[in-house]
């Protein structure tokens, strides 16, 4: 979602791979948030190369699986 909220959230899975994602924030199943960052977008992209579903959160969110939607 953008950080002004000018659009409605959608799934990550959306956007294609490389993508800036600057100025969005990323709200996690459990409902956490992270705003994308250059740092965060290296640590997704290598979960995502390493067959994990979320990279760990610095604020201890993360999620398995989308399944359980918005």
């Amino acid at each position: 979602m953008p950080k002004d909220k000018s659009s409605a959230p959608v799934p990550l899975n959306l956007y294609p791979p490389g993508l800036d994602l600057s100025g969005y924030i990323i709200i996690w199943p459990d409902g956490s948030l992270d705003e994308w960052s250059k740092e965060f977008a290296e640590k997704y992209a290598a979960a995502q190369r390493e067959g994990m579903d979320d990279p760990q959160t610095e604020n201890g969110g993360g999620g398995s699986s989308a399944d359980s939607g918005f």
